[in-house]
Parts: C-alpha cells; sequence; structure tokens
C-alpha cells in the first residue's frame, strides 16, 4: 500500500515533499513536531492505545491537532453487521471479542474514547456523529461486494480460515443479505461514526 501511495504521488501530482514511513506507533518514536495527525479507520486496532495515543502526542507541536474517525456501536453499522452475521451463520460464528478489544468497534463507546485520550495527555477531546450511510456499489456485483465486506472484517476472516469448506456458502449468504438493503440500484446501509478531535496541550 506504502508503495502504490509513492507511485501515485509521483504520477498523479509530482510532489516532492511528502515522506512516507512504516511504523508501530505502540513500539518505535515518531518523527516530527508536527501540527496535525489524522487517521481514517485505523485506530481502533491499537493493542495498547493509551501508549500509541501517547506517542502520536509526544510527536504533535504545543496545541498541534489530532482528529481520526472510528465506528460506533455494531448496532449502527449493518453494512457491517449485516453481510457478517449472515456468513458468520454459515460459517458456525465465531468469537466474539469483548468490549474495548481491539476491532473495528473498540471505540464504539466514546466514553472510553475520551478517557484513552485524556489519558494520553490529550486536551479538548470532542467526540461528534459523523456520516451514518454508506454506498457499497452496484447491486449487480453483490458477490464481490460480500466478499470486499467479509475480507475487512477480522472475526469473519478468522471464522472463514477455520472453515475453509464453507466459504463459498458464507459469500452467498453475505451476497444475499446485501441484496436485501438495494435502493436505486446502489447498495445502501447504515454506517455510524464518530469523528474525534482533540489537541495536545501547550498553545
Amino acid at each position: 500500500m506504502v508503495e502504490c501511495a509513492q507511485a501515485r504521488l509521483v504520477d498523479e501530482t509530482g510532489a516532492e515533499n511528502v515522506e512516507f514511513l512504516t511504523l508501530d506507533v505502540e513500539s518505535e518514536p515518531l518523527p516530527g513536531p508536527f501540527n496535525a495527525a489524522f487517521s481514517r479507520m485505523g485506530v481502533m486496532f491499537f493493542d495498547r492505545p493509551e501508549v500509541a495515543f501517547s506517542a502520536v502526542r509526544a510527536a504533535l507541536e504545543p496545541g498541534g491537532r489530532l482528529a481520526f474517525v472510528c465506528f460506533a456501536a455494531p448496532a449502527a453499522n449493518p453494512f457491517i453487521t449485516v453481510p457478517t452475521g449472515a456468513a458468520l451463520a454459515r460459517l458456525g460464528g465465531a468469537p466474539v471479542p469483548p468490549p474495548g478489544a481491539p476491532g473495528p468497534f473498540s471505540f464504539a463507546d466514546p466514553d472510553r474514547v475520551r478517557s484513552v485520550l485524556e489519558t494520553a495527555g490529550f486536551e479538548s477531546v470532542e467526540v461528534n456523529p459523523g456520516p451514518d450511510e454508506v454506498t457499497l456499489g452496484p447491486a449487480d456485483r453483490l458477490e464481490q461486494l460480500a466478499r470486499q465486506a467479509l475480507e475487512q472484517n477480522p472475526q469473519a476472516m478468522m471464522a472463514m480460515a477455520a472453515n475453509p469448506d464453507a466459504r463459498d456458502s458464507a459469500v452467498a449468504a453475505a451476497a444475499a443479505a446485501l441484496g436485501e438493503h438495494v435502493t436505486d440500484g446502489e447498495v445502501r446501509l447504515g454506517a455510524g461514526t464518530w469523528v474525534v478531535e482533540a489537541r495536545a496541550p501547550g498553545a
């Protein structure tokens, strides 16, 4: 993904002032200082979020801004739960991670988000609702959309790896479930999110 991004940057923009780094935020020092940090659907997978966010805060200049988008509760995200639930019914289920465990919904609780960020040293933490619907794609590509949905879900991937013989059946079930949510030729479902903003102290 990083190599692809580097190639696109050169091919499409010609920009030379962008640097790509692959680092473990929980264990490797970050460069800096930066005036902002942003993540789109990535921070929910930290094993030690307080440690990771402390490292991000330390890499920001005083008053530097943090912003990220994360998923709200599973019930607010049928675009995930509808295909995954249908697939898991064929696969025999999979262990449900406890609340707060690394995964898509680890920051579903806004109070936990605030607590983690404040523990990491951030101030002025705000958690507000973000976009609440997603268009997955055209209805004539249900199987492809179902495969994409399952491949992006750790719980579904674990279940398919444990029961490979039922993989095709699980994808078919997920496709059928998505087919029940077609509007004007497009698969559309709810997608609840939080838009989170905070600042490093010192400004």
